[in-house]
């Protein structure tokens, strides 16, 4: 190799300084922002908050509507208000619809009137004002004092919030202010004429997740992101998924939250931050164990009862001792699965009676793909073979998803109400997650649902909408052990309401008794690290092994997904880490994910930076 030249060397040297002064003005660029979003957080005002409306409550009793009466765009503020709970309608107030008495205000019970301008006409004044009487009126003002001022009708609102300008982060952060995710704090520095005196200022407690930047945490951005991104382009260039999104949330702050990649290796569909994802046995602890646990808070289901107690058919042979406890910390000695669909046919290669078929009509109902068809009464059958199922013969753990397929029957017996409903009345709904439920491709377009399997040896057809696991599709796609689809901001507001100790939003949902007992290790002493439903860090760290990182506190749980995903939260430094992936597309066989040790790897990261 030969030497170096004193001009190479000069060039080199004069390259690094440069890269030096870009990076320190980055980092100060990151900075300055940070000060930026402090500074709006204290400008905004809450001056009037009547019956403390603010920040709002249960969010599925809440229905509103945004009307921009201001000719400046309010997109940014409605952006961030759809992160907690999607507006019946958005409409600017110059739209026709307002004067001639079409817009869908008949829908909802508040609306946000948002004056992003002076520039507000008269007859729309005159036409909202007639508004005032039947609605709760929030007005927010982007334009400092000067139309709180002068506008006599502003009196008549319930709830005002004056905001310095009409900024991008200045609209985002009033949007937090009104659904909890910052705290009213900011007091006027001057009165507004007769109106309001210096120094009025109503005060709020935060108490939904707020939308930040790694500073705000002393995370320098630009280090976080490029440790995140090594670590996933090296599984996007492996092909261990098409695309990827990541959240992190630290002390109910989403500080972290991007999108990678693409629906499919075909590049046409690139990931988007609001994409809709199979959670696959995420729905084991997000939908089936949640449940069970409201039900455990209120009385009705005892984890130490006889489990026939609550479903008859644990009196058949082995299982008649069997408990729930012992059933959830997959310590019963259940067997893992079941491959529902093979046993369907025949060794002619028909299929059994009263499973599927090949021609629809009043007994085969349920559409699995262009010509298969399953019986009205097949869960019937499913349940029969969980009955029969023999237990292992060595006890202790063994993971096993078979009784997550019954718990929908036992929270209907026991709350009366079905599990579908049940998980969206005492959770999803309040929570304002609203995209968590199961068959998706029902409910939403499928450009917003990630694929998953292209499917070769059962439903033969690309899933897409559709539940991939087997069982779950033919529970009708509404199951205990998968079916659940959401986004990454959804899932996010029922774990953070786990590492609040059951609180979010101003809202119990569940005891912190009962949180702390379902996500204990349950029989350490035999060697089994699970706790009730949860999954928990491994007893001892093995690097190989283990899906999260070494510094996950022993108090942590989560819990992983099939079809790539993974949801993990640490009580102890009040870290939630959100991994969504299709890694299954388009074969199950692609095991690069684990291979690349990808999801512990980024877990590592985010713990790391947060020490």
């Amino acid at each position: 190799m030969g030497k170096i030249s004193s001009t190479m060397y000069m060039k080199w040297l004069i390259a690094g300084f440069f890269c030096l002064i870009f990076s320190n003005l980055l980092f100060s660029q990151n900075n300055i922002e940070l000060l930026s979003r402090l500074q709006k957080e204290q400008e905004i005002v809450l001056l009037k908050n009547e019956n403390d409306i603010l920040p709002f409550k249960q969010l599925d009793k809440l229905s509103y509507g945004v009307l921009n009466i201001g000719s400046k765009s309010a997109d940014a503020f409605v952006e961030r208000c759809k992160s907690y709970r999607q507006p019946d309608f958005i409409e600017n107030a110059s739209n026709a619809a307002l004067n001639n008495g079409s817009l869908p205000i008949d829908s909802v019970s508040t609306l946000i009137l948002i004056q992003t301008d002076s520039t507000v006409e008269e007859k729309i004044m005159e036409r909202l004002k007639s508004l005032f009487d039947d609605y709760t009126i929030i007005y927010v003002s982007l334009q400092g004092n000067s139309s709180i001022a002068t506008q006599q009708w502003v009196d008549q609102a319930q709830v005002v919030v004056r905001s310095q300008d009409a900024e991008m982060l200045t609209q985002d952060y009033t949007a937090q202010l009104l659904f909890g995710g910052i705290a009213a704090k900011g007091a006027l520095k001057e009165a507004i004429g007769d109106r309001y005196a210096n120094g009025t200022g109503e005060l709020t407690e935060r108490s939904r997740l707020k939308y930040t930047i790694p500073e705000e945490l002393g995370i320098d951005s630009d280090t976080l992101h490029k440790k995140v991104y090594e670590i996933l382009e090296k599984g996007l260039r492996a092909q261990a998924f098409p695309g990827v999104q990541v959240m992190a949330v630290k002390s109910g702050k989403v500080f972290y939250h991007k999108a990678f990649g693409y629906h499919t290796y075909d590049s046409i569909r690139a990931l988007q931050k609001d994409d809709i994802y199979d959670l696959a046995s995420v729905t084991k602890v997000t939908g089936a164990t949640l449940a069970l646990m409201k039900l455990h808070d209120s009385g009705k289901f005892d984890l130490d009862a006889p489990a026939y107690t609550y479903w008859p058919d644990f009196t058949y042979k082995e299982k008649k001792q069997l408990t729930f406890r012992s059933i959830l910390a997959h310590n019963a000695g259940l067997k893992s699965w079941i491959p529902y669909w093979i046993t369907t046919k025949r060794k002619n290669g028909r299929y059994k009676k009263n499973t599927l078929s090949t021609k629809q009509d009043e007994k085969y109902t349920h559409q699995l793909n262009d010509s298969l068809f399953l019986h009205k009464d097949y869960k019937k059958t499913i349940y029969k073979m969980i009955r029969k199922s023999p237990p292992n013969q060595s006890p202790g753990y063994v993971y096993s998803g078979l009784s997550f397929y019954l718990y929908p029957e036992i929270v209907e017996n026991l709350s009366g109400k079905p599990f579908e409903s049940f998980l969206k009345d005492e959770f999803y709904g309040g929570l304002g997650a609203e995209t968590i439920g199961f068959n998706a491709g029902v409910q939403y377009p499928l450009d917003r649902i990630v694929p998953t399997e292209v499917d070769t040896f059962f439903r033969m057809k690309p899933l897409h909408g559709v539940v991939h696991d087997e069982g779950a599709a033919m529970m009708r796609g509404i199951s205990g052990n998968a079916g659940l689809f959401a986004t990454a901001n959804d899932l996010a507001k029922v774990w953070q309401m786990l590492l609040n100790e059951g609180s979010y939003g101003g809202t119990r949902y569940l005891s912190k008794q009962t949180i702390d007992k379902f996500t204990s290790c349950q029989y350490c002493e035999e060697g089994n690290r699970r706790g009730l439903g949860f999954d928990k860090p491994l007893i001892e760290y093995d690097p190989v092994k283990s899906s999260v990182s070494p510094l996950a506190s022993y108090r942590s749980y989560g819990h992983s997904g099939y079809t790539g995903t993974f949801v993990w939260a640490d009580p102890e430094n009040e870290l939630l880490f959100i991994f969504l992936s299709n890694r299954v597309y388009p074969t199950r066989n692609n095991r690069k994910i684990y291979q690349l040790n990808i999801r512990p790897d980024l877990h590592d990261v985010f713990n790391r930076l947060l020490k």
